[in-house]
């Protein structure tokens, strides 16, 4: 099957509405390859034909009409009291929409995002409110943007002492991942050990089975399953050892235990993994910690 590119795709597009005096309705989801073929654009595929024929035209803004108000600093069905943002950034989206936020599919703003249109996220069955704008810069500063979370994940442990001081052994063991072609989230390394995790296996069970079998041939494996992946996303997250202080602080104060974190690969979030039957729990005393009280106030006027 021949795919045709994003920028193929544009050209197609302009060729076919150029001349075109009235409003178009465009399906989204479904789409032809280059042999037209009928094919589709997978989960989310409605909101991102949108964002392609947007970015496509170089059209000023691209409305997405959904179900909730606009973003929010975490999921109004957990956390009730949940604020809206006027505007926040492409980069703090994409890392929010990729663990766990709802509201769009990681893949919808690329196209707008490589083109630097803006991007408004607005609710059909609310249409007085003015939604959120998505661009390439906020110039309202906060240290932390959202909470968002990503249940029904499993923690793969591999440890090894022939890890220590060799080289090629990490190489081995994402080799495995990709032959069965197991998308990873977040990677943790120490001397001697690899944690990563994954989402749940549902239908590619058995590709998991076969690499957690393979692995099991060169280093001792740990599976932890029925956790969560917490993401907390804030402009320069990562310089700001405030905020990882007051997330393990809280934490502890809560009896809710860390079982991996990651900060570094983004300087603007911070992901930790719980079990996933305190993860609402915790986001909700984050929420409280960081949305709630008078720091949060007093560090924004900073």
């Amino acid at each position: 099957m021949k795919i045709l590119s994003l920028f193929e795709t544009y050209d197609k597009i302009k060729s076919y509405l150029k001349n075109f005096d009235k409003i178009p309705i465009i399906a989204g989801f479904i789409a032809k390859n280059k042999n037209g073929e009928i094919t589709t654009l997978g989960r989310g595929g409605s909101d991102y034909t949108a964002s392609i024929i947007g970015a496509g035209l170089n059209v000023n803004e691209i409305e997405i009409w959904t179900d909730v108000d606009g973003i929010k600093t975490a999921d109004p069905r957990i956390v009730e009291n949940a604020k809206q943002w006027d505007k926040i950034t492409f980069e703090e989206v994409s890392e929010m929409a990729y663990f766990g936020a709802k509201v769009l599919h990681p893949k919808t703003i690329h196209p707008a995002m490589n083109k630097q249109i803006p991007v408004r996220v607005l609710n059909t069955y609310n249409i007085n409110n003015k939604g959120t704008l998505i661009t390439k810069e906020s110039h309202e500063y906060c240290p932390v943007r959202a909470i968002s979370l990503k249940n029904n994940i499993v923690i793969i442990k591999i440890s090894s002492i022939k890890m220590l001081y060799a080289y090629g052994f990490l190489a081995k063991i994402f080799e495995i991942f990709n032959r069965y072609r197991v998308s990873v989230d977040l990677v943790t390394t120490s001397e001697i050990s690899v944690s990563v995790t994954l989402d749940e296996p549902n239908g590619n069970s058995k590709n998991v089975d076969s690499v957690i079998l393979e692995l099991k041939e060169i280093a001792k494996t740990e599976i932890l399953d029925k956790m969560s992946i917490i993401c907390i996303t804030g402009k320069d997250i990562q310089h700001n050892p405030e905020i990882l202080e007051r997330i393990f602080s809280l934490l502890k104060k809560n009896n809710i235990n860390i079982e991996l974190i990651s900060q570094g690969a983004s300087s603007i979030s911070i992901s930790i993994v719980v079990k996933q039957e305190d993860s609402n729990k915790a986001i909700k005393e984050l929420h409280k910690e960081f949305f709630e009280n008078e720091w949060f106030k007093n560090f924004n006027n900073r």
